[in-house]
C-alpha cells in the first residue's frame, strides 16, 4: 500500500516536488500500523485491486477507509467502515 501511495503521488495533478512527496510517505509512515492480512474478501469488482484497501481496513479495525478512487463508492461502508471521499472527510473533521 506505501508503493501505490507513492505512485499517486507522484501523480503531476498534486504538483508535488520529489522531496514533498517523499516527506508525505515519510509521515504517513510514522502513523501507520503494520497489519498482517487476514481477511480475503473480494468486494470491488471493477476494480480488485482495491481489495487489499478494504481487507486492511478491515483486519485493522479501521473506522474509515478515505479515497479519491471512483470504485470504491459503490459502497458508502463495508461492515462497521465508512467509506469516504476525501472532500467528505475533511467535512467530518471541521465539524469536531
Amino acid at each position: 500500500m506505501i508503493d501505490e501511495l507513492r505512485e499517486v503521488l507522484s501523480r503531476e495533478k498534486f504538483g508535488l516536488t520529489k522531496e514533498e512527496q517523499s516527506k508525505d510517505v515519510d509521515f504517513v509512515i510514522r502513523l501507520s500500523h503494520i497489519i498482517v492480512l487476514k481477511s480475503k474478501f473480494k468486494i470491488v469488482k471493477d476494480d480488485p485491486d482495491d481489495d487489499k484497501v478494504i481487507n486492511t481496513a478491515y483486519d485493522g479495525d479501521a473506522a474509515y477507509i478515505v479515497s479519491g478512487d471512483r470504485h470504491p463508492f459503490g459502497l458508502r461502508e463495508f461492515g462497521r467502515i465508512k467509506i469516504l471521499k476525501a472532500s467528505e472527510m475533511l467535512e467530518l473533521i471541521n465539524r469536531v
